[in-house]
């Protein structure tokens, strides 16, 4: 299902869509994002601002909310946040992503400890992989693109679905059931927290 979630009624007929489809909710990653400008924080616009705040916590919150009922029912529902490096580590020129994508391992705790009662496990993932985003920066970057694999611990850019998305499917598993509030990083050791 295609969903912006800057649009409060495509998520609600995206979750409602997949329970009518699926018969129930046991899992919800947000991962999605508007686009943004690598801009220093002066330069950073007042509406790329709210369209970073709406597309990233408030679609972020507003699709939790939306699934908790059917989460609630599953009796171990699981959610899984991005956050980023970029937000732990303060990266410059990242002044429009860096604050919201902290707001969501914010919001992750938040909803940890709130919805843990249902059984429901709420966990982030901050990862440094060869996303489409990181393509077109190391393109144009290519200098900088060396340094900034070359301060991973492992020495290589992750895979997106390998590496992040192992990583998602464990924090998303019965074999997490215990990990809650948590923030994984799956940077290749390149935040070394």
């Amino acid at each position: 299902l295609g969903c912006d979630v800057r649009d409060t009624a495509q998520i609600a007929t995206t979750v409602t869509t997949t329970v009518e489809r699926f018969g129930g909710i046991d899992i919800l990653v947000n991962a999605a994002i508007a686009p943004f400008r690598v801009v220093a924080l002066e330069d950073c616009t007042v509406t790329e601002m709210q369209d970073m705040l709406h597309s990233g916590l408030v679609g972020v919150t507003t699709f939790m909310q939306a699934a908790l009922p059917h989460l609630r029912a599953s009796g171990h529902g699981r959610i899984v946040n991005f956050g980023s490096g970029a937000g732990i580590n303060g990266s410059a020129g990242y002044g429009l992503y860096a604050p919201v994508k902290e707001a969501v391992r914010a919001i992750t705790r938040v909803a940890s400890r709130e919805w843990g009662k249902y059984g429901i496990t709420v966990n982030a993932i901050c990862p440094y992989a060869n996303s489409p985003s990181w393509a077109k920066w190391s393109e144009d970057n290519p200098g900088m693109a060396d340094v900034a694999v070359a301060a991973t611990s492992v020495g290589r850019i992750g895979d997106c679905e390998l590496d992040v998305g192992a990583a998602a499917v464990f924090l998303a598993s019965d074999d997490a059931g215990y990990v809650s509030g948590h923030t994984m990083m799956v940077d290749g050791g390149q935040s070394h927290l």
